[in-house]
C-alpha cells in the first residue's frame, strides 16, 4: 500500500485523473459516458460478492434439511440486503 501511494505521489495530477475503460463493442452501441456507468456498477457488484463470500461465507454449506436450508438461505439474503443498505447509506454519508 506505501508503495502505491508513493508511485501517486511522482505521477502528475492529469495522469491520475485517467481512467482506461476497455470494452469490446463500439461506441456508436455504448457511448463512452455509459460505459463508465456499467462499469462502476460492476465494480459495486464485484465488492458486493466479495462481502458475501468473505464476511457471510456464503460459499460454505452444510447438509441440512431443505426447510432449514430455506430458513437460512432467506435470513442470510434478509441479512445481506440490510447490510448493503446500511453501507450504500454509510457511504453516502461519508
Amino acid at each position: 500500500m506505501a508503495h502505491h501511494k508513493k508511485m501517486k505521489k511522482k505521477m502528475p495530477k492529469t495522469v491520475r485523473k485517467v481512467n482506461l475503460l476497455v470494452t469490446n463493442t463500439s461506441s456508436e452501441k455504448l457511448p463512452a459516458t455509459e460505459v463508465y456507468i456499467f462499469y462502476s456498477l460492476r465494480w459495486q457488484v464485484e465488492i458486493l460478492f466479495k462481502i458475501w463470500k468473505s464476511i457471510f461465507r456464503i460459499h460454505i454449506s452444510k447438509r441440512m434439511e431443505l426447510e432449514q436450508f430455506q430458513c437460512h438461505l432467506y435470513g442470510q439474503r434478509l441479512r445481506l440486503c440490510l447490510v448493503a443498505s446500511v453501507t450504500y447509506q454509510m457511504r453516502r454519508l461519508l
